[in-house]
């Protein structure tokens, strides 16, 4: 049971009150790009790889492990994935801060021979870093692939017989055509920033493309 509960146990000073706060600010961010339910997930692969990691490592480096900080750091380490040139501290953005943080305990740990902590650091942060990246692409697929999915719905219906498909006799107006290439852009901007990000005229201009691809031909 302490494998999971070891993160409970901390100092109860001004750092572990930066750190929820952080944690809270941060997550809070990564939460709404991946959902819920795969923030969980996350989080708690983060907790429970420490133990794993320092129980193999056990036989040769001894280590206590308490607190929940490198979790909350690879939170961290999660939202600079999602969104890099996010300007946070004093309009630094979020890449570099992750970089310099990251460079930073790497050397405390390796001035004080610290093998585990600096195991465990980077374990977490790489975990957290391919985490995102995964759930990212696997997001932009899904998003691109679900408007050219409905949009080949209009396209090509499937026929009774194997016959050819006859003309169409009406066909989507190339104003619709234009929007419906339009929405590459925005799928990107989603990508790299979140849906947050998008303008209000952007967001009309995505909700036009949907009912564009939703909207059925009158007459096939």
């Amino acid at each position: 049971w302490r494998m999971i509960t070891y993160a409970l146990v901390n100092e109860p000073d001004l750092w572990f009150v930066i750190d929820m706060y952080l944690l809270y600010s941060f997550g809070r961010e990564v939460e709404r790009f991946i959902g819920r339910s795969a923030f969980a997930m996350l989080y708690v692969m983060l907790v429970i790889l420490g133990p794993c990691l320092l129980t193999a490592a056990g036989p040769w480096y001894g280590s206590v492990l308490r607190g929940s900080w490198t979790a909350d750091f690879a939170v961290f380490i999660a939202f600079a994935t999602i969104y890099p040139e996010a300007e946070i501290f004093f309009t630094f953005k979020a890449k570099w801060i992750a970089a310099v943080l990251l460079g930073i305990n790497t050397l405390a740990y390796l001035k004080y021979q610290m093998v585990t902590e600096l195991l465990l650091l980077w374990a977490t942060s790489l975990s957290a870093f391919l985490f995102i990246k995964y759930l990212r692409g696997h997001i932009r697929f899904s998003v691109r692939n679900y408007f050219r999915l409905r949009r080949s719905r209009h396209v090509l219906r499937p026929m009774p017989d194997a016959r050819p498909l006859p003309p169409r006799k009406k066909s989507l107006p190339a104003q619709s055509e234009d929007v419906i290439e339009s929405i590459d852009p925005l799928l990107d901007k989603i990508a790299r920033h979140g849906i947050a990000s998008l303008t209000q005229r952007e967001r009309e201009q995505l909700e036009h493309a949907r009912e564009a691809l939703l909207k059925k031909p009158s007459s096939h």
